[in-house]
């Protein structure tokens, strides 16, 4: 199974957000598992089945579907006490199901935004 990997430092993932994710309880983001040793971080996600979407191969009809269901994703990783700004929304970290847009076959990886957790706003 491929899985993605990611490291970072200097940051501190409050354990509820740790629990969220770990736990799948919040659906919108791509299966992940975090170690954290300190200050370190290291993210592994499990996208099985996802492949990452390209927008600038997209028609414009399938952006705009994209824009309108990644603010719905948004509103509900909150209702999962994950505000979108503590994330970052890039288009490397949107993944879907056989590449549709549709709200049920996008997932999110959860990356987070640095630069919002740093700057005083959580």
């Amino acid at each position: 199974m491929q899985r993605i990997n990611q490291n970072m430092t200097g940051y501190r993932m409050p354990a509820y957000i740790e629990e969220i994710l770990t736990e799948n309880y919040c659906k919108n983001f791509v299966r992940m598992s975090i170690i954290r040793d300190s200050g370190n971080y290291s993210f592994s996600y499990k996208p099985a089945g996802l492949i990452r979407l390209d927008p600038a191969s997209m028609g414009l009809y399938d952006k705009l579907l994209l824009i309108r269901n990644l603010i719905s994703l948004s509103e509900n990783t909150s209702d999962h006490l994950i505000d979108a700004e503590s994330y970052l929304l890039e288009p490397e970290l949107v993944y879907a199901k056989g590449g549709n847009v549709d709200i049920n076959s996008l997932k999110l990886l959860y990356y987070p935004d640095v630069k919002n957790w740093n700057s005083g706003t959580k």
